[in-house]
């Protein structure tokens, strides 16, 4: 009960449809660079994926009744610091954007003295 996949929340099948859809869009930005028809089968790429996705999320493989399981309640005692921990990061996170677009992005522009304009004729 205490499988890794399991208690992250990742099973097999959202494995197998993230590699799906991400394999798809890699193929289908490749096929986009060529030349010819080869262009146009990440037209077919795409839809064909977000259909096998429908299915494979639609009819899953283990039956809905399941197991009669002792009702077990589990306090989960790393909710409140992982929280903290998110939210400095995502605060962090806004800060340095913000800070990366002050300096970076919107660079000011000294003003520059004029040069003197001498008339020669």
């Amino acid at each position: 009960m205490s499988s890794t996949n399991q208690d992250a929340a990742i099973g097999p099948g959202l494995i197998i449809i993230s590699t799906l859809c991400l394999g798809s869009l890699v193929i289908a930005i490749v096929l986009s660079r060529l030349d010819g028809p080869a262009k146009m089968a990440g037209l077919v790429l795409v839809p064909l994926a977000a259909m096998i996705s429908l299915i494979l999320w639609f009819a899953p493989r283990e039956s809905l009744e399941g197991e009669t399981e002792i009702d077990i309640t589990v306090y989960d005692s790393t909710y409140y610091p992982r929280i903290l921990i998110l939210s400095f990061m995502v605060i962090s996170f806004i800060a340095s954007l913000l800070l990366y677009a002050l300096f970076e992005i919107l660079q000011p522009i000294y003003a520059k003295p004029l040069k003197k304009l001498s008339y020669r004729q």
